[in-house]
């Protein structure tokens, strides 16, 4: 996904700006982000605003796999998403 609005400047601002909140709020073992997850990250909620389902957790299931959309699974564990979900804001 191209995210064309966006300079490698504000990409920059955006990591590092990641990277200092989760340090104050996630003390101890962490692992930064960089941007290539940072755009993983924000692709993950473009498609979960297009397919909508009833529970975060289903988008990791293996159980619907009707359902679910096997490429999130894929490309980032569900704990590591859940860890943007605190410091991305």
């Amino acid at each position: 996904m191209h995210f064309v609005y966006f300079t490698t400047r504000v990409w920059g601002l955006l990591v590092s700006e990641t990277n200092a909140y989760g340090a104050r709020i996630i003390p101890g073992n962490r692992r930064d982000t960089d941007e290539r997850e940072l755009k993983v990250y924000l692709g993950i909620l473009i498609m979960m605003g297009v397919v909508q389902l009833p529970r975060l957790a289903m988008y990791w299931s293996t159980t619907h796999d009707d359902l679910t959309p096997v490429l999130v699974r894929k490309v980032m564990p569900r704990d590591r998403c859940c860890c943007f979900f605190l410091v991305v804001n």
